[in-house]
């Protein structure tokens, strides 16, 4: 009896307890969503990376095009949509970052 009560105390997977927070009861947000929400997790892990994929050319080339200078030539809507652009590819390092330290659980140093 005692060799299964250990046996099932040493399991690896996590437990949530509602009178502790989240934070207590999984060391990472991937394993809290990888115990919860396995599907969404997978989802959002992979399809993020078509979306790196297409949206950081796709922004630098947009750039390049909306900030040529025969386009933004009195077209305040070229120059409007050339900041849009780089806007955009900001928005795409920053959702980078989130991505590599919640869901891929890259560790980061300052």
């Amino acid at each position: 009896q005692q060799t299964e009560a250990a046996a099932t105390s040493n399991t690896t997977e996590p437990q949530y307890d509602p009178n502790k927070p989240i934070s207590e009861s999984f060391n990472s947000y991937a394993e809290f969503a990888l115990h919860y929400f396995p599907r969404i997790h997978f989802f959002d892990k992979y399809f993020t990376i078509v979306l790196f994929i297409i949206g950081f050319p796709g922004n630098f080339i947009s750039f390049l095009v909306w900030s040529n200078k025969r386009m933004y030539h009195g077209n305040s809507a070229a120059v409007y949509l050339a900041a849009l652009s780089l806007n955009d590819t900001v928005v795409l390092a920053i959702a980078l970052f989130r991505d590599l330290t919640r869901t891929w659980a890259v560790a980061y140093s300052l």
